[in-house]
This record gives structure tokens, C-alpha cells and sequence, in this order.
């Protein structure tokens, strides 16, 4: 039986891809979510074998998800539905078994489903630098053997300053953030731009500490000094740079950022 996820921002398209699915025997749809956040943390609980990824969603992108997934040991193949034919290239550069434009009908979605299984109905191995087989969860952003910053160097991240460009190593880094449509690494004692999206550098720091707590705030989780609680269950984050700055966290991350941080769920 191969067990699938559904990840769409719109209820209609997820509730049509269910009901194409329901008429394979083999496929069970065990899980939806409506958006690439909420998937990452069903990911890390549960055991998945494929899933259905829409590409242009709020906050983080399908592309993004994808990308998170294909980094880890272990992990769901991945299947992109969308609208948008110059996706697909990048799609397969990140491990992508298939990719689906909107719409589709059931014989390509069971071709597809065919291919995924194998001659014999049972998954086959991934291919080499494609996302691994399914297997053991764990948190998000937890730090398996193979995906631990101790096995490779942390990347740096490029910033502007008096004209040049500067390495920061991400322990530097108290968050990052968007305003006005400019990104902004903060350091202990100053902010200083960057011109790679919020997008970009949560994909790329995301095993080293950081995680998307607002669409505008990306945080340091070693950094974070304080939780300051805010209506009805929200919380802020007190960071540890020179300002002690209060970053808003989304209410929707709220239960993710308190599980990270070690705090009780409320």
C-alpha cells in the first residue's frame, strides 16, 4: 500500500487530488496539509512514501519543502502538482519523481503511480542523489548522523558592507529578516543586507539552528534568551544581540517553535 501525503494551500485541489486517488486500491491518502510548514512537521512524525506537493504556497514554497526533504536520510518521494510548467527542471534537480500540471487526468496520474511502484507494486530504491527510501522520523530540524553540521562546513552567508561583501558564519547571526522588500542579517551589534531571499536562507540554514518563526523573521534558536508570552497562547522570541530584540512568532509555528525550544505545549 502506498501511502501518500497531500500538500496544497487550496482546499479544492486537494480535496480533487484525493478523489483521483481514491480510485487506485494500492494508494491510501493518510495525511493533507495546507501548507509546506505544516508538511514538515507531519513528515517528521509519520511515515509517508510519496508526497503530493503543490510549488507556489504562502510562507514556504513546495520547492523549498522538497529540498528539506531530499537534505535528509530518509524521507517521502516527491510529486509536484502545479500549474506552472517552468518549475520543472529545478523539480527534477531536487529529486522530484514526477511532476504533475494542473490539470491532469487519471490516466497520467496513474501512470505516475505505476512508475512509483515498480513492476512489482512495491517501491523501488531511490535513484542516487534523489530523496532515500522511507524510514525512521525525527523533529524537525532534529540532527541525524548524515545530516549533522559536524560532518560538513556550515555555509556562509554573503552580506554588504561599506562596499564589499562579507562570510558571516551562521553562529554570527542573531535572525534575519525581510522589510520593504530587502533582507537583513542581524549580528550582535548591526544589521547588514543580503541579497539572497528569506526563501533561500532557511533552505540553507535550516540544519544549522535556524527556523522560519514569521514570514518575515527567520531565527537563531541557539540565540534566543527569552520567550515572552502574547494573547491568546502567541508568543514573542528575546534574542541575544545588543538590542535584545522581541521577534513576533507566528501563532500558527507557535506549537513547532515551543516543541524546538524544549517548552511545554500549551
Amino acid at each position: 500500500m502506498m501511502r501518500v501525503l497531500i500538500v496544497d494551500d487550496e482546499y479544492p485541489a486537494r480535496r480533487e487530488l484525493r478523489a483521483q486517488l481514491a480510485r487506485f486500491p494500492d494508494v491510501q491518502v493518510v495525511g493533507e496539509a495546507a501548507s509546506a510548514e505544516e508538511a514538515y512537521e507531519l513528515i517528521a512524525a509519520l511515515n509517508y512514501d510519496v508526497v503530493f506537493l503543490d510549488i507556489e504556497m504562502p510562507g514556504m514554497s513546495g520547492m523549498d519543502l522538497a529540498r528539506r526533504i531530499s537534505r535528509g536520510p530518509s524521507g517521502p518521494r516527491v510529486v509536484f502538482t502545479t500549474a506552472y510548467p517552468q518549475y520543472a527542471l529545478e523539480a527534477f534537480q531536487v529529486g522530484a519523481v514526477g511532476y504533475l500540471l494542473k490539470p491532469f487526468d487519471e490516466e497520467r496520474l496513474g501512470e505516475l503511480l505505476d512508475r512509483i511502484a515498480g513492476p512489482r507494486g512495491a517501491l523501488p530504491a531511490r535513484e542516487a542523489g534523489g530523496p532515500a527510501p522511507a524510514g525512521p522520523r525525527r523533529e524537525p530540524g532534529a540532527r541525524a548522523p548524515s545530516d549533522a553540521p559536524a560532518s560538513r562546513t556550515p555555509p556562509r552567508i554573503p552580506v554588504e558592507k561599506a562596499g564589499k561583501t562579507l562570510l558571516v558564519h551562521p553562529s554570527e547571526i542573531a535572525f534575519i529578516y525581510a522589510q520593504e522588500e530587502q533582507v537583513y542579517v542581524k549580528l550582535h551589534s548591526e544589521r547588514l543586507p543580503c541579497r539572497f531571499t528569506l526563501r533561500q536562507l532557511d533552505a540553507r540554514l535550516a540544519p544549522y539552528g535556524f527556523l522560519r518563526v514569521h514570514r518575515r523573521f527567520l531565527v537563531n534558536l541557539e540565540k534566543v534568551r527569552e520567550v515572552v508570552p502574547y494573547f491568546k497562547g502567541s508568543i514573542g522570541l528575546v534574542v541575544a544581540d545588543a538590542e535584545r530584540t522581541e521577534i513576533p512568532v507566528s501563532r500558527g509555528l507557535t506549537p513547532l517553535v515551543r516543541r524546538r525550544l524544549g517548552l511545554r505545549e500549551e
